[in-house]
């Protein structure tokens, strides 16, 4: 698990963002000298991720906010190999 909280500040009033990301996994290894594992991630767990930026150009000052993928989850599994010749 690692969790990052990210604050905003100093944009428009509605770009000042406080939000929290969370990420999780969970990993199961098995096969001969635990060679495999089988794992099961979450990403952003509260859906709270936000991507803002400021554009500054000679005539005007923009904040824009974009979309940006949202929870999701991955299923993952890796094989270790050793003793490879």
């Amino acid at each position: 698990t690692n969790i990052n909280n990210t604050f905003y500040t100093g944009l428009g009033q509605d770009f000042n963002l406080n939000f929290t990301l969370w990420n999780a996994a969970m990993g199961y290894k098995f096969l001969k000298n635990k060679a495999g594992e089988l794992k099961v991630s979450s990403f952003d767990v509260l859906r709270q991720n936000n991507s803002v930026s400021r554009n500054i150009t000679s005539t005007y000052i923009e904040d824009v906010r974009t979309r940006v993928l949202q929870r999701y989850y991955m299923m993952t599994f890796t094989y270790t190999l050793r003793n490879f010749r």
